[in-house]
């Protein structure tokens, strides 16, 4: 898969089987004051490549992925892919969105959209009443099936 990425003002995503795919450039300064300098406080997922914090920009809550230095193939392959893939999946429903990135920095960062409800919670409720009908949980499935279908038929 060839990809390119051309950081600025704005970004551009493009590869060679998708439409050009518009990401806002966050400055250095806007992702480590919304991150208030990586506070641990604000990690919701911790893996072995990156971290993920849970963060207000403007009073819009996101999400900022930092990626981690001991990446074999380098930092910014991961990031460049990660921003290719979420572009592509930009279309389907209940998939994060990415939104833009930072590059500027030795580690860097992809800002993507909050998800303001777990899918796995809302999907595996136990109540008596389910916290979403089963016909909304299919057509979430069907969604994210058609989203992983895509994502592997590119490559």
């Amino acid at each position: 898969m060839g990809f390119y990425l051309n950081v600025g003002g704005s970004s551009s995503v493009s590869t060679t089987f998708h439409k050009v795919q518009p990401h806002r450039h966050f400055p250095t300064e806007e992702i480590i004051i919304a991150t208030n300098c990586y506070d641990g406080n604000r990690i919701v997922v911790y893996d072995g490549g990156y971290r993920l914090y849970k963060v207000s920009l403007k009073d819009r809550p996101i999400f900022v992925k930092k990626y981690d230095s001991h990446y074999p193939l380098g930092l910014k392959y991961y990031a460049y892919k990660d921003i290719v893939i979420g572009s592509q999946m930009s279309g389907y429903k209940n998939v994060l969105k990415v939104l833009g990135c930072c590059l500027e920095t030795q580690n860097p960062s992809v800002v993507y959209e909050f998800a303001c409800k777990s899918l796995s919670r809302s999907l595996s409720a136990t109540n008596v009443k389910p916290v979403l009908p089963w016909k909304c949980r299919l057509r979430i499935a069907m969604d994210l099936a058609n989203a992983v279908t895509s994502s592997h038929s590119i490559f």
